[in-house]
């Protein structure tokens, strides 16, 4: 049984899960696209859903493949995020927006946490107001996207280790202006690596024409 999990665990590192993709895709579509990536091995497509699960041969490929996150097809922006069965799309965005990876530090080592589930109207100035009792904030950030709009997370750094861990140990699962909040370790930006690949942008727009769509 740990055997076939771990068979599982392992083909999902190397799968992506695309999602918002437009009505008229298919799968030869995606594969055009994403075999610049590297070699496809499969690719399920969930028409009703707008929805698709695209796997590759080696985990490097599919990592490299979430460079295309985000990008608009036609007139919706697709999201993709590594399959993992247990890990979530919040989680995965997160890991790929932090700044520094940290263990073990020394007490005069910045220290950064991760800061999830915080409510809209937040910026890095509440978000430092809400932290700024437990220690010495170096450093406070909002993710945003493109537009400007918050992402609901956001990252403190602190001067210490320790002022750190207790703001991990006092804030988890608290509620801040009126959200529930996830506090954890920040993690290192390269983590994942990811580079737009022009060819799977070329392949994309000669799609888009084709079905006289425009990628903006």
């Amino acid at each position: 049984r740990h055997e076939e999990m771990s068979k599982m665990e392992n083909r999902n590192t190397k799968t992506i899960y695309i999602s918002c993709l437009p009505n008229s895709v298919t799968e030869e579509d995606l594969l055009s696209i994403f075999e610049n990536y590297g070699l496809c091995v499969s690719c399920e497509l969930n028409s009703e859903e707008c929805t698709a699960y695209v796997e590759f041969d080696n985990e490097t490929s599919a990592r490299n493949a979430l460079s295309m996150n985000g990008i608009e097809m036609g007139a919706t922006r697709i999201q993709i995020i590594i399959a993992y069965d247990y890990t979530s799309a919040f989680e995965q965005e997160y890991q790929m927006n932090s700044k520094n990876f940290l263990g073990k530090t020394d007490d005069s080592t910045p220290t950064q946490i991760f800061v999830g589930n915080i409510g809209s109207n937040v910026d890095e100035a509440i978000l430092e107001g809400g932290f700024e009792h437990l220690g010495k904030i170096i450093d406070t950030k909002v993710i945003r996207d493109p537009d400007g709009k918050p992402k609901g997370y956001g990252f403190v750094t602190f001067s210490s280790e320790f002022e750190a861990k207790n703001a991990i140990d006092r804030m988890n699962e608290t509620f801040f202006h009126d959200e529930k909040i996830k506090c954890s370790w920040g993690k290192n930006k390269t983590n994942v690596t990811v580079t737009l690949n022009k060819n799977a942008v070329r392949s994309l727009q000669d799609i888009l024409s084709r079905n006289s769509q425009i990628l903006h």
